[in-house]
């Protein structure tokens, strides 16, 4: 089955979100045991603007926003809670809510210009283990938010 994970419109997303593959594959996806994601950061490194997929006035509404992440579905904010705007509710597939019921979420990123992502994922309890390079495992080792919050 194939969809795109950000449709043209919310129109179109309507329209592929009803199509049986589509709820059947979508229901499935949120039935998993153990959710293997990539995390990224749309302010400091987007591939959604390189691969042309938003605009600059999209990125920017984005920053505006407080958006410190993306992954799966969803754009979030330092707290990890998903975002909505316009380009949002273009997304397709699970979002950071979803995962919440996933029994393992493992997230794998690399590059400082991920640690907000992370973090927020972490302090939001959405993160289960993170597969990430040396350098942001010092930057996270140093954060006494983290440790406040019980994650280890």
């Amino acid at each position: 089955f194939y969809a795109p994970a950000l449709a043209e419109s919310k129109e179109l997303k309507h329209i592929l979100e009803t199509s049986s593959l589509a709820l059947e594959a979508l229901k499935k996806a949120k039935q998993v045991d153990m959710a293997i994601i990539g995390v990224g950061n749309p302010v400091t490194s987007s591939t959604w603007e390189e691969l042309a997929y938003i605009h600059s006035a999209e990125l920017k509404k984005l920053k505006e926003l407080g958006v410190v992440g993306d992954a799966v579905a969803s754009f979030f904010d330092a707290t990890g809670k998903e975002l909505s705007t316009d380009l949002t509710q273009r997304l397709m597939g699970v979002t950071i809510e979803d995962l919440r019921k996933v029994k393992n979420v493992i997230a794998v990123a690399s590059g400082l210009d991920k640690i907000l992502s992370i973090k927020a994922l972490l302090m939001a309890g959405i993160l289960d283990t993170i597969v990430i390079d040396q350098r942001m495992a010092e930057e996270l080792s140093q954060s006494t938010e983290i440790e406040n919050k019980g994650v280890e």
